[in-house]
């Protein structure tokens, strides 16, 4: 069997490293040996070429790695309002104004490329067998569900 080319693909701040190394930890105990994800490839480079192995990006079209011949696109998804305040908290924003509300009135641009980002992501109908999205809102009931006894 031929290695199978994967990407993960999300915005940042989507614990793509949180599924990544569960994956990790099943491949191994499946078959043995280490798998080696290379997480931060460069847009450029991946939206251009389709790279071997086990990858991952940010930002860009699904379509453009459906396109390029991917065996399996990962999409790493996290809910629209928890993204926006991870990304305030992450770049100290949150500690600037207050508040998210405060925060919508002095730099609207902020959300507005958030919102750009993730309409091109996580807001198309994708189809294709090769796609799967995983969300961490579903991800995370499903581990309080089995595991929060």
């Amino acid at each position: 069997m031929r290695e199978k080319n994967v990407i993960f693909l999300s915005m940042r701040r989507c614990g793509v490293s949180w599924v990544g190394d569960t994956i990790k930890l099943i491949y191994k105990n499946l078959y043995g040996k280490d798998l080696k994800i290379h997480y931060e490839n460069d847009r450029d480079l991946i939206s251009n070429n389709l790279v071997k192995g086990w990858n991952g990006t940010y930002n860009i079209d699904p379509n453009i790695l459906l396109n390029l011949g991917y065996d399996k696109i990962i999409i790493i998804k996290r809910d629209l309002d928890d993204l926006k305040q991870e990304y305030a908290y992450y770049h100290g924003y949150l500690e600037m104004y207050g508040t998210l509300d405060n925060m919508k009135e002095k730099r609207p641009a902020f959300f507005e490329v958030i919102e750009l980002y993730y309409k091109l992501i996580y807001e198309q109908n994708l189809e294709d067998p090769r796609v799967l999205i995983v969300d961490l809102k579903d991800l995370n009931i499903t581990l309080i569900v089995h595991f929060k006894k």
